[in-house]
């Protein structure tokens, strides 16, 4: 391990910490699940990966999914399937087959990450404004209100920090995530929301134990046919976009990782953290991005990142219940709008009709449906486009062949 390794594991845990607590919430599960995926996809997958660019942690890209298996099964019922889940990555990696990402479309792969900005957005921009942070109508308008001003402050903060940071280079170095969270949690406390009778549902639930952090899985719930249909699909769409991601990074450093072996530690990684009450992890790209950027040589800045995150939980936990549910809320919507930039949607129109349709019924129908009918119909129409040009292309040359015969020979 290098210098640079241990600062950036350093520099992407500061970012994960807010992050991750914020994915949980998101998901439908307790605050402390998010953290408890980090920790295990560092320390784990960490150690086990073929990638070595790449951070291992919870995704917002697989919100939907896991919000759909605690809707179905509860949260231990989820756990349940995210062993499953990991199990069948394990297979896949074992299987080879991360190969075949490779066959996924460019236009599918954008509009699937824009549908799950799109998706972040829809769900979390309420929670940001205070209305659908478990309030009953009827309640005091001041929290709602203190909800909303402690949200915006974390948003303005997040994208300050980011438009700074393109100013002053000095700033690229502070995490703009860590920046907005403390400043909403020190706003909080200037106005006492943490004293308001109605305000305990507005901030994270953290466990004073460490035993209270641990949620064992319900395995009995294996039985029911939809936990195997969502550990097959969250199985399917994490092995999709870590593969992903990782291709991705390699694209900037240069460097070849072993797919496979990178999901089968995935994998592992994944039934250790659903053990434990944590989310499904993937390879994240935001993460992974900053982690580059910051100068990571090798896996152990992915471990140094998850004994950060362990490390800090156990020294500032208590501190980490003041930040405000809002302000996580903030954090997301940011990430989301990133994923569905309007500039994402003008580049693809750029690239030509075939592409956008493409791109287009990936997006719509994640919207209307789930992720993986999405992907599935993004591809579908991919193949018809390439069909149809092909066809338009034969076509071209038949009629060029035509006319040269039917033209006389020239003296």
């Amino acid at each position: 391990m290098t210098i640079l390794d241990l600062r950036a594991g350093l520099s992407v845990g500061l970012i994960a910490l807010p992050l991750s607590l914020g994915i949980a919430l998101a998901s439908g599960f307790p605050a402390s699940s998010g953290i408890v995926t980090a920790v295990v996809g560092g320390l784990v997958a960490g150690l086990l990966g073929g990638a070595r660019g790449t951070i291992k942690g919870p995704a917002a890209g697989l919100i939907v999914l896991v919000l759909a298996a605690v809707t179905d099964l509860g949260v231990r019922g989820a756990l349940a399937a995210f062993v499953l889940a990991g199990l069948l990555q394990v297979l896949m990696g074992l299987g080879r087959a991360t190969r075949f990402t490779s066959l996924v479309p460019a236009p599918v792969v954008h509009g699937m990450m824009a549908a799950i900005g799109l998706l972040v957005l829809f769900r979390q921009l309420p929670v940001m404004l205070g209305v659908a942070s478990g309030l009953r109508a009827g309640e005091p308008l001041e929290v709602v209100g203190i909800a909303a001003f402690a949200g915006g402050v974390a948003f303005v903060l997040v994208v300050g920090s980011v438009i700074g940071a393109t100013r002053w280079p000095w700033l690229a170095h502070v995490p703009a995530p860590l920046v907005a969270v403390g400043a909403a949690a020190l706003v909080a406390a200037h106005l006492g929301l943490g004293a308001h009778p109605e305000a305990a549902r507005l901030f994270p639930a953290l466990p004073g134990s460490a035993s209270a952090w641990v949620l064992l899985p319900d395995l009995s719930v294996l039985a029911d046919p939809r936990a195997v249909f969502h550990a097959l699909v969250l199985a399917t769409v994490g092995a999709l976009e870590s593969s992903l991601t990782v291709r991705a990074i390699d694209s900037i450093t240069g460097r070849q990782s072993d797919l496979d072996r990178d999901l089968v530690a995935v994998g592992l990684a994944n039934v250790g953290a659903a053990c434990l009450g944590g989310l499904p992890m993937i390879s994240e790209v935001v993460r992974s991005t900053a982690n580059v950027q910051q100068g990571a040589r090798s896996g152990w800045s992915n471990v140094v990142h998850g004994a950060f995150l362990l490390v800090a939980v156990g020294a500032f936990g208590s501190w980490l219940a003041h930040v405000p549910l809002a302000a996580l809320a903030a954090l997301l919507v940011v990430v989301g709008a990133k994923l569905a930039a309007p500039s994402t949607f003008r580049r693809e129109l750029s690239l030509g009709a075939p592409r956008m349709l493409a791109f287009s019924a990936t997006v719509s129908v994640t919207l209307v449906g789930d992720l993986l009918l999405g992907i599935g119909a993004g591809v579908l129409v991919a193949l018809l486009g390439r069909a149809w040009e092909r066809r338009r292309s034969s076509r071209g040359e038949v009629a060029e062949e035509r006319v040269a015969i039917a033209q006389p020979p020239g003296p």
